[in-house]
């Protein structure tokens, strides 16, 4: 029995709860809406795309602008303020739709992000400043393609990632066996749970906790085999789908072709870059701009290679 002092308070308190509860899913509803009006236009807009054959290319710019707004939605639900009120025991039905209300959230935000072929849009290309009198890249161009160096540009590449990426990634993890040590991982680079920005996308659009990188100091261009490699360390129950593969001059056309089936039937992300590429970062960080440009490009290159 509730003490008869303490129940005109008990009962304000609950008075109170159903209001927050009630203004809570008002602010749901509308996000229903703007959802299901936005998954609306997307389905329209596919079916026009297919039967002319063609491509849904959609700006990245705008879906970008459509993820701060959902965000915007969320912050206006977790603003409504915490109730103080006597200890009460809350019915299970409500702790378990707000914890379902939660991981909707989630799910909504990286399918949104899933959908966008990049993070920078497409127009925005930053010009880096000369970065060939750096010390990380004269050391880049002294160390030879071919196995005696395999080591050595592993090393140099780590250390040019490092340089253009940490923060706001992790310190990386470097030379990591997987379990039963059948794989070797050169480096793990791990995104910090509140990441914000390109990796925050990286991180809700390929289901990320980590970029997984590979360096390979191959003399030519690397073949499928080498992709295949590098996505036994990928995969949702492992770190994440996204990965990178360094080397000399590229993938050649079977590497390529692989590439692409990974991302299209494996939802796995594995961007390739080259010496050409990491000069640029290192230019781009030099000139005060995200170095991360160059690795949106090659996501966007992909996705838009389909």
């Amino acid at each position: 029995m509730i003490n008869w002092v303490l129940k005109p308070y008990v009962l304000e308190s609950y008075r109170q709860l159903a209001e927050s509860l009630k203004t809570q899913q008002r602010i749901m509803g509308f996000m229903r809406r703007e959802i299901s009006a936005f998954i609306a236009d997307q389905q329209a807009a596919l079916e026009r795309s297919l039967a002319s054959i063609g491509e849904i290319r959609t700006s990245a710019q705008e879906l970008r602008g459509l993820t701060q707004a959902v965000e915007e939605i969320v912050k206006a639900i977790e603003s409504v303020p915490r109730i103080q009120m006597p200890s009460v025991q809350v019915p299970k039905g409500v702790l378990d739709a707000i914890t379902l209300s939660s991981r909707f959230h989630e799910l909504m935000l990286g399918s949104i992000a899933g959908l966008s072929s990049s993070y920078y849009p497409a127009e925005e290309k930053p010009v880096p400043s000369k970065a060939s009198d750096h010390p990380l890249i004269k050391r880049l161009k002294e160390v030879a393609p071919g196995p005696k160096t395999w080591s050595d540009y592993e090393k140099l590449c780590q250390d040019i990632l490092s340089f253009c990426l940490v923060p706001p990634l992790l310190e990386p993890l470097c030379e990591e066996s997987t379990e039963g040590g059948l794989h070797r991982r050169d480096a793990i680079y791990h995104i910090p749970h509140d990441a914000s920005g390109f990796w925050e996308y990286v991180k809700r659009a390929y289901n990320a906790l980590a970029v997984i990188v590979e360096a390979k100091n191959y003399t030519g261009k690397l073949p499928k085999d080498q992709v295949v490699i590098t996505s036994k360390y990928l995969g949702s129950k492992k770190l994440g789908n996204f990965g990178i593969i360094i080397c000399r001059d590229g993938l050649d056309d079977s590497g390529k072709k692989e590439q692409l089936d990974r991302w299209l039937h494996h939802d796995e992300m594995i961007v390739c870059l080259t010496d050409g590429d990491l000069e640029e970062m290192v230019g781009l960080k030099l000139a005060g701009h995200d170095p991360e440009h160059v690795i949106d490009r090659k996501i966007r290159e992909l996705r838009s290679a389909l």
